[in-house]
């Protein structure tokens, strides 16, 4: 694949359709929404939910009536195709995967199986290690050592403990570094890039960033968290020449892809977002309110009516408007269905934007004449974040 090629392809896409994902479409609705998105949110909300997830998870067009929709669903699915390297996975030595869920565990197993492949390598820098579980996958066994970086010291103790019960006999092959990789600090372990390798799994915000201008020759990277970006992408110097700059609702969409999910998953969150509109929308239309986070909620409250939702969760609500919540919401609730179907036309971009900050760091890379490929790694029904750089180097012909 020509990787410039693509990130251009993409910016142009983006760029047309900056309405979309730049705000939330619940911010939009006191003005009309333009054409063509008004005609092709007519089209989604004829839809079901389960309709909806299959446009969202899979592209499926089967549904809809506007070709001008659908032809922007069908491109969306060219840009987004990404070469999947498709691998057999090592098993893990029990001990290794002690108190790690399948999606862990399908990451680890999946990358051993990469790196193993690589006679050269002898030593790992594994930046925002955590516990080290990773590292100590790829040096048991082994003739090889790490470096695990990390600001947390507590995940740094869980690693240790672990490696002294259960592997003590790895306990000199893996080195807890307590640090935190700052921009334009000077990288303390620069003097050894031979058969060295530099990981970063779903390396946090910008730290993924830090890990690209590093150049290592030898590199493997998985970004995450976007919406912790601040000015930490258009990096290339192609995207430097145009930069797209994304709100922190675009970079939040990035970061919201998920696996497919049940019907019974989706109706749950299909409920949470009924209330949780209904309630900006109230806020919105009763106290001139802008649209605010009501922090974490908990399952059985949305077994309570929306006048007890509202009451417990805004505190500015008094109890002597109850009589009329639960009125508004029955007034409004179309309206709010149509907003959340509505958003079925951001997440369809949620990849591109993603794929607009991976191969933007892929470019960089390769202006800077490290030799990578841009590869779906993970199985995404468990681990969404499945895009990674790799270098050539780790790659069997």
């Amino acid at each position: 694949m020509n990787y410039e090629k693509r990130f251009r392809e993409i910016r142009e896409f983006l760029k047309t359709h900056d309405y979309l994902y730049q705000e939330e479409m619940l911010l939009r609705f006191d003005h009309p929404i333009p054409s063509p998105y008004k005609e092709w949110c007519d089209d989604l909300s004829k839809l079901s939910y389960s309709e909806l997830m299959a446009i969202e998870n899979n592209h499926q067009t089967s549904n809809l009536k506007n070709e001008e929709f659908i032809n922007f669903i069908i491109k969306i699915k060219e840009l987004i195709y990404v070469e999947r390297l498709d691998i057999e996975e090592v098993k893990l030595d029990h001990f290794l995967t002690r108190k790690m869920n399948k999606k862990k565990q399908h990451e680890i197993q999946t990358l051993k199986s990469i790196i193993d492949k690589n006679k050269e390598i002898n030593t790992f820098i594994d930046i925002g290690s955590g516990a080290g579980h990773l590292s100590l996958a790829l040096v048991h066994n082994q003739n090889k050592k790490s470096y695990c970086v990390d600001l947390n010291s507590n995940f740094q103790k869980i690693g240790i403990d672990k490696i002294k019960r259960w592997c003590p006999e790895n306990i000199d092959k893996i080195n807890f570094v307590n640090l935190e990789i700052k921009p334009q600090a000077e990288f303390p372990f620069n003097y050894i890039k031979k058969n060295t390798m530099i990981l970063g799994l779903h390396s946090c915000g910008a730290l993924s960033t830090e890990i690209i201008k590093l150049k290592f020759p030898h590199l493997l990277n998985f970004g995450c968290c976007y919406h912790k970006l601040n000015d930490e992408y258009n990096i290339s110097q192609v995207a430097k020449l145009e930069p797209l700059i994304f709100s922190n609702h675009a970079l939040t969409l990035a970061a919201k892809s998920q696996p497919t999910i049940s019907d019974e998953t989706v109706a749950k969150k299909i409920l949470v977002k009924k209330y949780r509109y209904a309630l900006h929308l109230y806020l919105k239309e009763n106290m001139n309110l802008d649209f605010t986070s009501i922090g974490n909620t908990h399952k059985d409250d949305y077994k309570l009516d929306f006048a007890q939702y509202a009451l417990k969760y805004c505190k500015l609500i008094s109890e002597e408007e109850i009589h009329k919540l639960n009125d508004f919401y029955e007034k409004n609730i179309k309206k709010i269905e149509l907003i959340i179907k509505s958003g079925t036309l951001r997440a369809l971009l949620s990849r591109l934007i993603e794929l607009y900050i991976i191969f933007d760091r892929a470019v960089y890379l390769i202006e800077n004449n490290v030799d990578i490929k841009v590869l779906e790694i993970f199985k995404k029904s468990l681990s969404p974040r499945n895009i990674g750089i790799i270098s050539k180097s780790l790659l069997s012909d």
